[in-house]
């Protein structure tokens, strides 16, 4: 059903298209967009739109693009839309990156936590043997970190 309406689309939009354009494209091809397009399917499409706003599914997008770079566009323009298709790619995956991260979904965050923190405190540690005057702890501080180095709590 869906393969369906994105054969009907792009056959309405190659409908709508230039003669010498739509010949570039295999007959082969266009007999199989023809044979497996949705029959009572209604696509309306205005020329006077663009073809980004007409509605149409992303499958037809795809398909389209395909078709542009394979069939209609000139080396030049290849070389272009190849950079962009890869650079969409790679937003794309940076996307599913964050978004599933493993770190994230095996329970690898708290590691990761253990980690910044262990540099924090480098850092402080950084800041403590630059700087000019020496801090001294409190007592009490001492006594309460004594003991629990002694009970081994962190």
């Amino acid at each position: 059903m869906v393969n369906e309406l994105m054969y009907a689309q792009v056959s309405a939009v190659l409908n709508k298209m230039r003669k010498e354009d739509v010949d570039k494209i295999p007959q082969g091809l266009l007999d199989i967009i023809e044979q497996n397009k949705d029959k009572e399917a209604i696509i309306n499409l205005d020329p006077k739109i663009p073809l980004e706003e007409q509605n149409l599914s992303d499958e037809s997008i795809a398909m389209l693009a395909m078709l542009n770079y394979k069939y209609w566009s000139d080396d030049n323009e290849r070389e272009a839309l190849k950079k962009q298709y890869e650079e969409n790619d790679r937003i794309k995956e940076k996307e599913l990156r964050e978004k599933y991260h493993t770190d994230d979904i095996f329970g690898n965050k708290a590691k990761e936590e253990a980690r910044i923190k262990k540099e924090e405190e480098a850092k402080k540690e950084e800041v403590k043997e630059t700087s000019l005057v020496e801090i001294k702890e409190p007592i009490y501080v001492k006594i309460i970190k004594f003991f629990k180095e002694w009970f081994h709590i962190k």
